[in-house]
């Protein structure tokens, strides 16, 4: 398989996961393009700080592991 039909695969994938967790299609897609939807847009502007806030974790997290 290559990168664009494993890319493909997991916009599908995760598609469908968003669109059966929370009940709404954050994406619009067509053959040639991409985008969010208004559902996608708030799910993006309310999980942005969730993901920052984990990024924010794992730094801390590394600087707290010792080095082997």
């Amino acid at each position: 398989m290559d990168i664009v039909n494993a890319l493909k695969v997991l916009v599908r994938v995760t598609q469908t996961f968003l669109d059966e967790r929370f009940g709404v299609r954050p994406l619009h897609r067509t053959t040639r393009k991409l985008s969010l939807t208004d559902d996608g847009q708030m799910l993006l502007h309310l999980a942005r700080p969730v993901l920052e806030g984990i990024g924010t974790m794992e730094a801390a997290m590394a600087r707290a592991i010792p080095a082997p």
